[in-house]
């Protein structure tokens, strides 16, 4: 089928009856190639009274193509006028063509066409155009329409086509629009627009000039741009469509140099730069001056605290979030070791306070570590560093160690501690009465997972809507070290150190797993078992996964990440990267025991550590000379029979330890190390610090019915609902604190209006994850700025507040609440500054 009969055809669908005027008949010889199913073709050749008694009496319903070899006549000659008025003229002119051809376009659009011929001299933009009509439109919508075809743009909207133009500007691609914009002679309509809609004016418009009057609009440490208030909205759904944010950060570097933003912001002060969201520049800047104020105590830790959460929703913050993350730590770090340490009445209470909130300080300085290796060891940060690691060792782990040794002295020879808490009292007390009920038990060891990674461990479990969790804690042996802890962890009644370096369970080795598993058998016979967690997570969950759990009561789950890399001295300062993948392993051990029908967890470990980054001063170490038979020395421990190290040892019996066998045990006081020449001196264990000797005990139950939820937030409006100015002031409340089972919720709000819920707003997202009592604390203000465009559009109109959450595990958002207000703003607000 020729073009010409496509065009036919479409107008066919709509009109019964067609006029073609062919002045001197130059297309007779394409007339009769015509070929339209169901049309009747009529050359009318001077019988026009014929035709008309034909078409209206004769043959009512069928569809007709008129032919004329002349022009049209005037009105008064023309005796098929009424009929023609009712239906439709086949032109054949360029522009006539155009609007044949485009589905949609009338006759009341000819101007539009005509005004931009050169645009409709495509089909394929035709066909553009024509899917992005509708049969209201004016012939100025349809203009505007024509943009949305130049830029690619689906949305029909004047913001859409600027985002689109500033991600080809980012690409160095805007040229081929603007030659487009030119030759369609759409440039001026386009500007005119920008400049009625944002205030631009420029002899010589362009969009790179545009962009420095936005991003100077923004600037807030002085006015460099004089836009209207819609740049209030357009810049914020620049920064937050996930389509353009690589564009804005792109363009961003390159207008601060053109506005030679670094000299501006390195006179700011801090408050002023809280304000700014528009270059990366910003936030080294805000780095540094909180840095800065950090090390010279000149803000309190607190306020740090507090920017770091707010500067977590800006554009720039994934650039810098291992830096901030590392000033966070360590302003929490810096708050916790300022208060006073308790005072212990006995060893039980030192225990208690520890694992209540004592071992706070260990977490924040792994966590500081970690960010700091993240951020590359930044210059920026390396004052920062430097007055963390002071803090940590002389203010926290060294006074603590001190006063921890005060309690073992009060009572030499004796390691006492509660019964239940023991690491060998485990299985006794937690694992065989499960097994009592019948219930199957998992028990997952993690080599070196001390107390405080036990924590985080636990926090992240609570997350998860399928496990009921609890956290406890076991205190080890002393020595604390691996081949006494595992041992301690099995079944057993008695338990022996024998030379060189063994450790026996009622008359069993317990080194291996074969070992291992035989003293679970022999204490729970063929349903019990072990094996690495290597092992273990290469089952099929569908198949061996799931027999082995079938066919065993107790399974235990050995895993060695932490030691391994502590224990080298090439890699032993990566012990908290290694950390923190083991908090993500064992997630993954749990989910794969859940999978395989596994209900019943406990995650442990034989011991935990003691680590600095720094290098251990001299003065760290034990000057003790050592005499006797030594079977083995490690940094903080002795084994041997018998031995002598002077008053800088404790020493221990095995009797004195609760063990079998004539081993004597020689320990370094507080915090020191012994020499040993090629090992590693940072990451050490073995000792009696309350990092080495607590260590954690997770209970994991996997239930069918949820056991979390997520905090509620609500909003506090107006009592009239009444939206009367251009910017809406909103109290979020988070409606309680976050607990082990009320979780955070994270929430995106914005303003949206008409059916096709248009965004007339900017937009904010927020964690809500207090844990503060105080529901005042626990609020949350923002000041929506309201499309003054837009509030024109849907004045005296319904338009809503917008509360979303992300779907897990995507990009996507859904609904979480939604509140209705009414868009009253006045003529006057149109003056307003918004």
């Amino acid at each position: 089928m020729s073009n010409l009969e496509e065009t036919l055809v479409r107008l066919f669908e709509r009109y019964r009856i067609l006029f073609w005027y062919d002045a001197d008949g130059v297309l007779a010889e394409r007339y009769k190639d015509v070929k339209l199913p169901g049309v009747e073709k009529i050359e009318v050749d001077g019988t026009p009274f014929r035709v008309k008694c034909r078409v209206l009496h004769e043959e009512p319903m069928q569809q007709f193509l008129l032919y004329f070899r002349h022009a049209r006549p005037e009105p008064a000659q023309d005796w098929l006028l009424d009929i023609y008025l009712a239906h439709y003229e086949f032109r054949t002119d360029k522009i006539s063509i155009f609007i044949q051809e485009t589905p949609g376009l009338t006759e009341e659009y000819r101007a539009v066409v005509n005004d931009h011929s050169e645009f409709f001299n495509s089909q394929e933009r035709r066909q553009a155009i024509s899917k992005r009509l509708v049969p209201d439109d004016t012939p100025e919508k349809v203009r505007f329409k024509l943009l949305a075809v130049v830029f690619g743009s689906e949305e029909i909207s004047l913001e859409a086509y600027l985002l689109a133009y500033f991600k080809l500007l980012a690409a160095g691609q805007e040229a081929g629009v603007e030659k487009e914009l030119e030759r369609y002679s759409l440039r001026e309509p386009f500007w005119g627009l920008v400049n009625q809609r944002y205030g631009y004016m420029s002899k010589a418009p362009s969009i790179y000039g545009f962009l420095l009057e936005l991003f100077g609009h923004h600037f807030p440490l002085e006015a460099l741009g004089s836009l209207t208030a819609e740049a209030d909205v357009l810049l914020p759904r620049w920064k937050n469509d996930l389509r353009y944010r690589e564009s804005f950060r792109t363009l961003s570097e390159r207008v601060a140099g053109d506005l030679d933003v670094e000299a501006r912001l390195n006179s700011a002060d801090l408050d002023t730069l809280l304000a700014d969201d528009l270059f990366s520049l910003t936030e080294q800047r805000i780095l540094a001056e909180l840095v800065q104020r950090l090390v010279a105590g000149q803000i309190p830790p607190e306020r740090v605290t507090r920017v770091v959460k707010e500067r977590s929703n800006r554009f720039f913050y994934p650039d810098y979030q291992s830096f901030y993350e590392a000033l966070s730590y360590a302003a929490q770090l810096l708050e916790t070791v300022a208060a006073p340490l308790p005072a212990w009445s006995n060893p039980a209470a030192a225990l208690e306070w520890y694992t209540s909130t004592g071992y706070l300080p260990d977490r924040y300085y792994r966590h500081f570590i970690h960010s700091l290796r993240a951020a590359h060891q930044n210059n920026v940060l390396a004052p920062l560093a430097q007055r963390v690691e002071k803090v940590y060792l002389n203010d926290w782990v060294l006074p603590v160690a001190q006063r921890w040794q005060l309690q073992l002295d009060a009572a030499p020879g004796t390691w006492a501690v509660p019964t239940g808490r023991r690491q060998r009292d485990f299985f006794a007390y937690y694992a065989q009465p499960l097994l009592n009920e019948r219930r199957k038990v998992f028990v997952v060891i993690s080599d070196a997972l001390r107390f405080e990674c036990g924590t985080e461990l636990y926090q992240r479990l609570q997350g998860h809507q399928r496990y009921q969790t609890e956290l406890n804690h076991l205190v080890t042996g002393l020595p604390s070290y691996t081949q006494l802890g595992m041992a301690a962890l099995l079944p057993h009644q008695q338990l022996r150190l024998e030379s060189p370096d063994a450790v026996w369970a009622d008359g069993r080795s317990t080194q291996g797993m074969a070992n291992r598993i035989k003293i679970l058998q022999a204490s729970l016979g063929e349903k019990a078992t072990a094996l690495s967690a290597e092992d273990f997570m290469q089952l099929p969950s569908s198949t061996t996964g799931r027999e082995l759990s079938r066919n065993h009561d107790v399974v235990y789950i050995y895993h060695n990440q932490i030691d391994k890399v502590g224990d080298d001295l090439k890699s032993e300062d990566k012990v908290f990267e290694a950390a923190r993948q083991e908090i993500e392993y064992l997630l993954s051990i749990v989910d794969r025991i859940r999978n395989i029908n596994g209900t019943h967890i406990f995650i442990t470990a034989d011991h935990g550590f003691l680590y600095q980054q720094s290098e251990v001063e001299e003065s760290e170490f034990s000057g003790s000379q050592l005499e006797g038979e030594i079977w083995k020395e490690s940094r903080r421990y002795v084994l041997g029979q018998p031995l002598k190290g002077g008053s800088a040892l404790m020493s221990w019996t095995a009797e004195q330890l609760g063990l079998e066998g004539e081993t004597q045990v020689l320990i370094p006081r507080g915090v020191n190390r012994l020499r040993r020449q090629g090992a590693g001196s940072r990451y050490v264990h073995g000792g009696a610090s309350l990092q080495e000797v607590v260590v954690p005990l997770v209970k994991v139950r996997v239930v069918r019915e949820q056991t979390t939820s997520q905090v509620s937030v609500d909003v506090l409006r107006m009592s009239n609902n009444r939206i009367t100015t251009g910017r809406l002031p909103v109290s979020f409340i988070q409606q309680e604190p976050v607990t082990d089972k009320i979780l955070a919720r994270t929430i995106r709000a914005r303003l949206l209006a008409g059916p096709g819920e248009e965004v007339i707003s900017d937009e904010v997202t927020r964690v809500f994850d207090s844990a503060d009592a105080n529901v005042r604390t626990r609020e949350f203000q923002h000041t929506f700025t309201i499309s003054p465009d837009a509030a024109k559009r849907y004045r005296n109109q319904e338009v809503k507040l917008r509360l979303d959450e992300p779907v897990p595990n995507t990009d996507k958002w859904k609904q979480y609440q939604e509140f209705s207000y009414t868009l009253l703003i006045s003529f006057t607000s149109d003056f307003d500054s918004f």
